[in-house]
Order: C-alpha cells, then structure tokens, then sequence
C-alpha cells in the first residue's frame, strides 16, 4: 500500500543560523551601559566638582565678609582716638570763646581724625557682612547698622565743618576787631593829645579846658589799668568808650567825631560779641554730635560682642 506523504520539507544545515543581528545587539545594549555608566560617572565627577568649587567659593565669600566685619569693627575702634582728641580741642576752643578778652582762637585739625577709609568701602558688602555676622535678630541688626552709619555720618560731616565754620569765626572776628579798632582812632587822638598838653604843663590843670579836663577824668580808671591788658578791646571799650559820660561829654562840648566814633565802636564790639555767641553754638553743636557719635558706636561696639 502506498502511503502519500503530504508534508514534505527538505531539511538544509544552514537553516538554524543566527541572524546577523543575533551578534550585534548585545554589543550594542553593552555599549550603551557603558556610555550610560560614563556619562554618569562623568557627571558625578562633575558635580562632585561643582560642589567642591561651590564651597570653595563660600569659603572665600564668608572670608571676605569675616574681613569686612573685623575692618569695620577695628576702623570704629580706631576713630575713637582721635575723636577724643578733637573733643578735647573743641572744649578748649569753647572756653577760650567764654574769656571776656581777645585772644587767639584755635581748634586743632585732628588729621587722623577723617573717614576717608569709609568712603572707599563697598557699603554693599559692608552691610552684608554686618547683617550675617553681627549676633541679634535681623530688626536688631538692622537698627545697629542704620545707627553706626548715621554716627560716621555725621561725624564724618562735622569734621568737615570745622575747619569752614572755624575760618568764617576768625575773618569776622577780624572784621569787626578792625572795625572796632578803626573807630576808636579819633577818641585815642584826642585823649593823647590832651594828655600831651597836660603833661607839659607839669600835669596841671590849670592848663586846660573843662573839655579837657572832663575827658582826663573819664579816662582816668582806664588809664590806671597796665598795658598790654589796657589796650585789650574789651577793656577799652568796659573801661572807657562804653561809658555814658563819655558820650555825655561829647554832646555837650559839641565833640562830633567823638560820637561818629563811639558809634563805630559800640556796632564794631556787639558784633564781635554776636560772632562769639554764634560760634559758641555752631562748635557747641559740633562737639555734642561727635560726642553723641562716639558714644552710640562704643555701645554697638558693645553689642556685637568684639
């Protein structure tokens, strides 16, 4: 009996071969592993580095600012010396101005005593460091900050009017001096000459006139007072040209110039009087904002501990 084979199939030994893909694709997952493995190998380095250079540079922004906050602190402890020395100029400047006498006025230009290192300063920064360094809370800190540059401030701009309200005090004080000295030209001349005449007559005065005579007796208290202190302004004018009977003697013996030049005194020496009174105000001011200044920045000194 014959059997029909109906499935038929030849059978070739090359049939079950890989494809050419079969060896390629693991190379290929393998290969992408180890890109994957170097990429992020690479990129933690990379980060790793990152964060390395990051606290480099932190480090060396809290160095900077550690600097800005010891500068600040030493610079403040610094001024206060010869910020004390400048007050003490201004004391003896505003008693010589309380002495009833014309003297020569100074106030010593303290030259350490500037705030040039504070205009130089990056005030950004400065604050900065302040506001992080500084112990407290932030309103605290602030308020600290705030009064510290006010105080340089206003120290700073003291300073700078002293040595301009100090030069206006003296060309007035030397104006209305002149002024005074000016006016008192035509009284002195006639006083002399009367005393001129008197002596010559063996200091009698049968010599002279009632004018004369009555000129000699005003003068007489000031006369006795020794020389230089004689010719001192405010003598002359207290001990002599102030006085009533001397104008007395002027409007009744008919003496004009006498008159034109008591009035040129009396405005010459109140106004150099007033000149005073202001500068006693003006370096009054002075002293109390830099002796203010000192003691608020001692007390933030204080305050931050250093």
């Amino acid at each position: 009996m014959m059997i029909l084979n109906c499935y038929h199939h030849d059978f070739h030994p090359g049939y079950l071969q890989a494809s050419p893909w079969s060896g390629f694709l693991p190379q290929l997952i393998i290969g992408i592993i180890s890109s994957v493995l170097g990429f992020g190998g690479a990129y933690f380095l990379f980060q790793r580095g990152m964060k390395k250079e990051k606290e480099k540079l932190t480090n060396i922004e809290e160095k900077e600012l550690n600097d800005f906050f010891s500068f600040l602190l030493f610079s403040c402890k610094r001024i206060c010396i010869p910020a004390l020395r400048q007050i003490e100029s201004l004391k003896a400047f505003l008693s010589l101005l309380d002495e009833k006498k014309v003297l020569d006025l100074y106030i010593a230009d303290v030259t350490s005593f500037n705030f040039k290192w504070f205009e130089d300063i990056d005030k950004i920064r400065l604050q900065k460091s302040f506001l992080e360094i500084c112990p407290g809370s932030i309103e605290e800190k602030t308020n600290l900050y705030t009064d510290l540059l006010t105080s340089i401030d206003l120290m700073d701009t003291t300073k700078k009017m002293l040595k301009s309200d100090f030069d206006f005090t003296m060309v007035t004080a030397l104006k209305h001096e002149n002024g005074f000295n000016h006016g008192k030209v035509a009284v002195f001349k006639i006083y002399d000459d009367i005393r001129i005449k008197w002596r010559a007559a063996n200091k009698t005065d049968s010599s002279l006139s009632a004018f004369e005579k009555a000129m000699l007796d005003v003068a007489k208290e000031w006369y006795t007072i020794k020389e230089p202190e004689r010719l001192d302004m405010y003598v002359v004018w207290d001990k002599f040209l102030s006085r009533k009977e001397l104008a007395e003697i002027a409007l009744n013996y008919n003496q004009p110039q006498i008159l034109d030049s008591l009035r040129e005194c009396s405005y010459a020496f109140n106004n150099y009087i007033k000149n005073k009174d202001i500068a006693k105000f003006k370096f009054g001011n002075h002293l109390k904002n830099i002796e203010d200044s000192i003691g608020k920045i001692d007390n933030i000194l204080k305050k931050t501990g250093k």
